[in-house]
């Protein structure tokens, strides 16, 4: 049941804090930087359910210089320039909120802070009756001058995952100053992140004694004799820095009339197209937050069985056969029984025969593929290796599975057999050492795609390129099925090399 409450959400300030809160190794399996964007889906998630709002609508800023750059140019210059990691996740948040059904706003010269003061103003006036309270979600503190009985601020608190909703006891708990009083405080001490200049010498401490005695600004220095006689230094920082304090109050206060209409109605948190956004959270693989979308819909009413008519080939059952026919490539149980889905896929896996070795005989085979004509492209066997006495290879050289790297071989948990040799096997050290690496690993390679991901099944890493690949393999006759699906998903990781710059250092590991 929704609550008559409008959450407004101040994105890009969220998305650049979640940004610095999660590795920037936490990638897609195919290398895409998704470390802002699963922070930003995190949180959102966490507070609509929390909150279960009625209202929900999220401002963004634009690349666009605003009033306040016209007004003084040197407005944020201090800022490096935005990592390129961060700029696609903008627009990856954008799509997450498109496929919410979630309202999105952008004015050209307003921040979003401009557009979310205008929208409390304009709610205010319009909508008061209609609304319990409004709650802002932001990682910026400017907004706190927003904050009275009736709008209140979520702040992340210490970790980026934990929320402090703040009221109007809560800015003067916080600042020492009354949420009115927050541009004059921040005029006086300024603001380094936004290059403020403030007034130099004047701190948070300094400023907000002087408000609680004088009020604003204004009174301040129509008052400047007065502190004179209490403390000559701070009289004179004053004095030498007036133009740099009104100009500091104008750059800092949020405006609350922008050009923009606000329409409560386009807010109302509506019903969503659950596959739309199931597809789009498995493209950027939050496997872990699939259970709170899940939830979310059907707090919302939404069907979660309902089919995507726009794109049937994204559908479960469709990743589910590209995910079974990948893992029948590189598992001992996945070739036996996980993954039956059609006749092709059972006739197949009733032929597949893994052969038990022990650990001098696979040394014997790698050595024999390792010394295989260069011009022989063939994929040649799939080893399934769970510890040094259970080796399992599948011959699938009739397959005739040729990959621009010449591999021989496709080898599940390779890194892990050299270290149990090494540390168990020593004879056999120098017999792999001298191999010519005929041997390709997914779970290495995508670990060294996405460093910061721990869930590196073959389901996450066949599937991890169906988005893109699933029209190519489904226009596929079956039999050329399996050889598609492992090709296009390989040769994505081979053209990644050159993406994230893997050096020849990294390929020796596969």
């Amino acid at each position: 049941m929704s609550t008559d409450v409008l959450l407004a959400i101040d994105a890009n300030s969220l998305i650049h804090r979640a940004y610095h809160a999660y590795p920037l190794s936490l990638t897609t399996a195919y290398g895409e930087p998704i470390n802002a964007t699963y922070g930003f889906a995190t949180m959102l998630l966490d507070v609509l359910l929390r909150l279960v709002p009625k209202y929900v609508v999220v401002a963004f800023d634009t690349k666009a210089p605003t009033f306040r750059h016209k007004e003084y140019p040197a407005y944020k210059a201090n800022r490096p320039k935005t990592d390129s990691e961060l700029i696609g996740q903008v627009e990856s948040a954008k799509k997450l909120l498109k496929a919410l059904n979630i309202p999105v706003l952008e004015l050209s010269g307003f921040e979003a802070d401009d557009i979310l003061g205008t929208i409390v103003s304009q709610v205010k006036q319009d909508y008061r009756r209609q609304i319990k309270k409004v709650v802002i979600l932001t990682g910026d503190k400017d907004m706190l001058q927003l904050v009275d009985d009736f709008v209140h601020v979520l702040l992340p608190k210490g970790s980026f995952k934990n929320l402090e909703e703040i009221t109007k006891e809560g800015v003067v708990a916080k600042l020492g100053v009354l949420p009115e009083q927050v541009v004059d405080l921040k005029a006086l001490m300024g603001d380094a992140s936004d290059n403020v200049p403030g007034v130099k010498g004047i701190g948070a401490k300094s400023a907000a004694k002087l408000l609680q005695q004088y009020g604003t600004l204004e009174k301040i220095y129509s008052n400047l004799e007065e502190i004179r006689k209490s403390s000559k230094r701070l009289a004179n920082l004053l004095e030498q820095e007036h133009n740099d304090a009104i100009l500091s109050k104008k750059l800092v206060r949020i405006k609350k009339d922008a050009p923009i209409i606000f329409s409560l109605q386009d807010a109302i948190l509506k019903e969503f197209n659950y596959k739309d956004a199931e597809e789009l959270f498995s493209y950027f693989q939050f496997a872990s937050l699939m259970p709170k979308l899940k939830k979310l819909a059907e707090t919302l009413g939404v069907d979660t069985n309902a089919t995507n008519k726009e794109n049937p080939l994204a559908t479960k059952e469709f990743t589910r056969w590209a995910e079974g026919v990948y893992a029948f490539l590189v598992s001992k149980e996945a070739a036996y029984s996980k993954f039956k889905f059609d006749d092709w896929y059972k006739k197949l896996s009733s032929k597949a025969s893994f052969k038990r070795v022990a650990v001098d005989k696979l040394v014997t085979i790698l050595e024999d593929v390792n010394n295989l004509q260069e011009k022989d492209k063939t994929l040649r066997k799939i080893i399934f290796y769970k510890d040094l006495k259970d080796i399992n290879i599948l011959d699938v050289a009739d397959l005739k599975l040729e990959f621009a790297n010449s591999s021989k071989i496709i080898f599940w948990n390779w890194w892990r057999f050299v270290l149990d040799v090494v540390e168990k096997e020593e004879v056999y050290v120098p017999k792999i050492a001298a191999l010519q690496y005929p041997v390709f690993d997914p779970i290495l390679v995508a670990y060294g795609l996405s460093a910061g991901r721990k869930d590196l099944g073959f389901g996450q890493i066949g599937g991890a390129y169906l988005n893109q690949t699933a029209v190519v393999v489904e226009n596929l006759e079956k039999t050329d099925k399996l050889k598609a699906l492992l090709f296009i998903s390989l040769s994505q990781i081979e053209k990644a090399q050159e993406i994230i710059e893997l050096g020849k250092d990294f390929w020796r590991l596969v």
